[in-house]
């Protein structure tokens, strides 16, 4: 046994040279701060600054209410007393998932989307003819312009694929 204990010994004095232990001048608890955490600090110390302040503002605000009676409360609310439980109640005919129900709603529904597909083929015929008769009037108002005194062509001389008509 003492010879494993002055192996042990050997062992520990060979770790010690190896891994010099070196003293601290002072303890880390009263050591400066480093200057990375600087920011850090501020940055919650405003956070914390700010949050105080809008809570206060918030509290002064909330006592000028309540001593003003301008809260609205449920004192104003009308409470009305049920006949019964909503457990108990029945369904009505639009809660139930009954074939004829989704028939229904698939009618009212195609009902709807003809009457909206109806109502832009009405506006956008009103306004096809409007845009129609402007482009003609236009399109004749250049070949006009376009076409050559006596000129016998079936087109007009701008040659493009509009094959407008000269007359």
């Amino acid at each position: 046994m003492a010879a494993e204990a002055a192996v042990e010994a050997t062992r520990s004095d060979k770790r010690r040279l190896s891994h010099p232990v070196v003293t601290e001048p002072k303890e880390w608890a009263g050591e400066e701060d480093s200057e990375d955490e600087k920011p850090i600090e501020r940055h919650a110390s405003r956070s914390f600054e700010a949050r105080e302040k809008r809570l206060t503002v918030a509290a002064v605000n909330l006592q000028d209410l309540s001593e003003g009676d301008k809260i609205v409360g449920d004192h104003e609310v009308a409470v009305v007393q049920q006949q019964k439980e909503w457990k108990d109640g029945e369904e009505s005919e639009e809660e139930t998932h009954s074939p004829d129900r989704v028939a229904k709603r698939a009618s009212e529904s195609f009902q709807k989307r003809e009457s909206r597909l109806a109502q832009g083929a009405v506006i956008r015929s009103s306004f096809c003819e409007s845009e129609a008769s402007r482009v003609v009037s236009f399109e004749q108002a250049s070949v006009r312009q376009a076409a050559p005194a006596g000129s016998s062509g079936d087109r007009c001389s701008d040659r493009c694929s509009n094959m407008c008509v000269v007359s």
